[in-house]
């Protein structure tokens, strides 16, 4: 019996993994380069993910002269789903003078035919009682070829620039901008977001950074009417 119970569960486990990619984030000062796979599930990560749960993606370490750095990246399934997808990054990061690439891919999304509408909102604060000079830039990538880290950009953030003193900034620089693409195939895609954050003097700041993505609201309006009709006609052959 226990035999058999836990053979249930080995099968449930293996289905259940393979309904999800491996959402994987890669850090890169441009000489030290960090690659962290959700659960570990891929063959070449440098670094072991410091979250045990799926969809959540976690490093906690060094990057190069980035002597502190503690990023977290969430996608489905715990945030979004294939045909809504939501890639949400944070990024808390502490150094001298140096630019860092935080990105976030994830495979797998599956939206129906015609445009998209992706919405990318990036938030870039300061930490502690030290001056610091922090600009980010971010972009989203669509790949139509289900590709890690590639693809074309399909929304991009306004330059940031946060320069203060005070703990975490009076106000964060903030940004939200939306862009209406073309799903062009039924096959699965990818999406990678990547964030570019570079401190010119000493401090420690922090991005967060999230996309969200569904169809144009036209596709949810003929999809409405579709039903309807379905609907309709049911009706009239049971009278």
């Amino acid at each position: 019996m226990l035999k058999t119970g836990l053979l249930l569960l080995a099968g449930t486990l293996a289905v259940t993994g393979s309904l999800f990619a491996v959402p994987t984030l890669r850090l890169s000062d441009g000489a030290t380069t960090r690659i962290i796979c959700d659960q570990n599930a891929c063959g070449f990560a440098t670094d072991s993910d410091a979250s045990v749960i799926p969809g959540i993606v976690s490093f906690n370490g060094s990057v190069g002269t980035f002597s502190t750095n503690v990023s977290t990246g969430i996608t489905k399934p715990i945030s979004g789903t294939a045909s809504e997808p939501i890639l949400d990054l944070d990024s808390v990061n502490a150094s001298g003078v140096g630019t860092l690439t935080v990105t976030f891919t994830e495979t797998d999304f599956t939206s129906p035919l015609g445009n998209a509408v992706g919405t990318l909102l990036a938030h870039l604060q300061n930490q502690l009682n030290t001056p610091n000079v922090a600009v980010a830039d971010i972009v989203v990538l669509y790949d139509s070829a289900n590709g890690y880290f590639v693809g074309a950009p399909v929304v991009a953030s306004s330059h940031l620039q946060k320069i203060d003193s005070l703990p975490f900034g009076p106000f964060p620089a903030s940004s939200a901008t939306t862009s209406v693409f073309p799903i062009t195939s039924t096959l699965p895609y990818s999406l990678t977001l990547i964030a570019t954050i570079t401190h010119s003097t000493l401090g420690t700041s922090q991005l967060h950074s999230t996309y969200s993505q569904v169809p144009e609201p036209g596709f949810y309006g003929a999809l409405a009417l579709g039903l309807s009709c379905l609907f309709v006609m049911k009706r009239r052959r049971t009278q």
